[in-house]
């Protein structure tokens, strides 16, 4: 496994990313495949700034090109916290170890830039029961569970880390 920047790969590649990632829940696919695209089309509009806040990650093992997720974040509320958005691995590399090994390498960027506290929402339905579950083993801790007006995903749990450097203060 391996990571890459945004300005390394080319336009569509996240929004293929999210549809295989997601592709064994179709109504989250057909509801965010709109949104989707545009993030896309923001991330490759915005490379100086997306490739500061978050990656590609690839299988080495193919040819170092091969796109099986990504993770991005908002570090607008800095330094107060990062909100990180999406985490995503493909469905073929799914439940692999691939997506805690991305969160990790991501944490690892994410506190280089100080947060007091980082976020991260993920839906309260089983099909994201391996993200709450990835969440939690990198010592993410429950904040609260958020209703939305989303009938595919009505709640979403809110976890945060503390970043240790910051409990030594």
């Amino acid at each position: 496994m391996g990571i890459k920047k945004f300005s390394e790969t080319t336009e569509g590649t996240i929004y293929k990313s999210l549809l295989y990632a997601y592709s064994e829940f179709p109504e989250l696919t057909d509801f965010f495949k709109d949104s989707w695209l545009n993030f896309d089309k923001f991330i490759y509009n915005n490379l100086s700034f997306m490739d500061y806040n978050g990656f590609i990650t690839v299988d080495n093992k193919i040819d170092g090109n091969f796109v099986i997720g990504f993770m991005s974040w908002d570090p607008r509320k800095l330094p107060i916290s990062v909100e990180i958005g999406h985490n995503c691995i493909i469905k073929n590399y799914q439940g692999k170890g691939y997506g805690k090994k991305q969160l990790l390498i991501g944490l690892d960027m994410i506190k280089n830039m100080k947060p007091f506290r980082i976020i991260v929402k993920t839906g309260k339905v089983d099909f994201f029961k391996p993200a709450q579950h990835i969440y939690t083993s990198a010592g993410f801790k429950f904040k609260s569970v958020i209703k939305r007006d989303n009938l595919v995903v009505p709640e979403v749990i809110e976890y945060e880390f503390i970043p240790d450097s910051i409990l030594l203060l």
